[in-house]
């Protein structure tokens, strides 16, 4: 509308400027009247493309906003329905895990269950995340930045830190090294504990507390340490991690396209997530379901007998049916 008005003021200033155009010279009326009107129609053109442009503008923003409010209410639609999705898959799993799950479920505590209570209790994933926190820092020394150097040699000597650490009594001579060594498809750290010269095993080697700080130290060292120190494809079945707690389990389910239904429980399972613990004596127990992207679910489990790591093991129990590529 602006231009518009530029426009008609033009047309009012119209006599000035013929008057300019005619001064200095004879000029018959007929010259005049051609002048005036190839001024009028001059202007009129340039009056006429102009609200034309500025019609054809208006009408172009129009659109865009009438767009990109469709855009915005189709957006929101998705979203909305993939929430609806979810929530409706969680429902399902939710349901799933209801009838696959023991019942009644253990009790969750943060202490050890007294010696001869039967069966086995959860404990409570911040009392099992507290007791881990000083190992992690540990062995997060293996770490491996991304962009490495193909075929880097690295050592890592954790030993003194290592002989640190709350409820776990180590050889006094006993080495420990993390030996990384990476390649053009990625990298892995071995560790390498050393005692009088010679290779021992690192768990069995040590001497745990038989407490719970004892026993969360056994289990961290048997099934989390082959986690740390990995680049890459090293990672395919070694990027799990512990499912403490039931929104952990839902969310790998969730993602794992394995199917659960209210009428096909996840046959196998028969356990529930967190850190499950039994004492008998001299003999503690733990257990926990782990997986990751590459992972599938898996029970990893050890025994504790007098302070000593007597067995460790294993349990698949569900494969994903989601493929991940590193």
């Amino acid at each position: 509308l602006k231009g518009v008005e530029q426009m008609i003021d033009r047309v009012h200033n119209l006599p000035p400027v013929i008057e300019s155009f005619t001064s200095g010279r004879d000029a018959a009326p007929e010259d005049l009247r051609e002048a005036e009107l190839w001024w009028l129609r001059a202007h009129a053109e340039v009056l006429q493309r102009n609200v034309s442009n500025m019609i054809e503008n208006a009408l172009a923003c129009e659109r865009k906003a009438v767009e990109d409010k469709a855009n915005a209410a189709a957006k929101a639609a998705e979203e909305q329905s993939q929430r609806e999705h979810k929530q409706a898959q969680v429902a399902r799993i939710d349901a799933a895990l209801e009838a696959a799950l023991p019942c009644p479920a253990p009790p969750i505590v943060d202490v050890l269950p007294v010696a001869g209570t039967t069966g086995w209790v959860t404990i409570a994933a911040a009392a099992v995340n507290a007791r881990w926190v000083a190992l992690d820092k540990i062995f997060a020394a293996f770490a491996v930045p991304n962009g490495r150097k193909r075929d880097e040699l690295r050592l890592t000597d954790i030993s003194v830190a290592l002989h640190a650490a709350p409820s776990i009594e180590l050889p006094a001579d006993l080495k420990v090294v993390g030996h990384y060594r990476g390649g053009s498809h990625g990298g892995e750290t071995e560790i390498f504990a050393t005692l009088d010269g010679k290779l021992v095993d690192l768990a069995h080697t040590a001497r745990f507390a038989m407490t719970l700080d004892g026993l969360c130290a056994a289990f961290f060292l048997a099934h989390l340490v082959p986690t740390y120190g990995r680049f890459w494809h090293s990672l395919y079945n070694n990027d799990y991690s512990m499912l403490l707690d039931r929104s952990a389990l839902v969310a790998w389910l969730l993602h794992s396209g394995i199917e659960a239904e209210p009428g096909r429980p996840l046959q196998g399972l028969g356990r529930g997530p967190g850190l499950r613990v039994s004492a008998a004596g001299l003999l503690l127990r733990a257990a926990a379901l782990g997986a990751g992207p590459t992972t599938n679910l898996t029970d990893f489990s050890i025994e504790l007998t007098d302070g000593h790591l007597t067995n460790s093991a294993r349990q698949l129990l569900l494969r994903s049916n989601t493929t991940i590529l590193y």
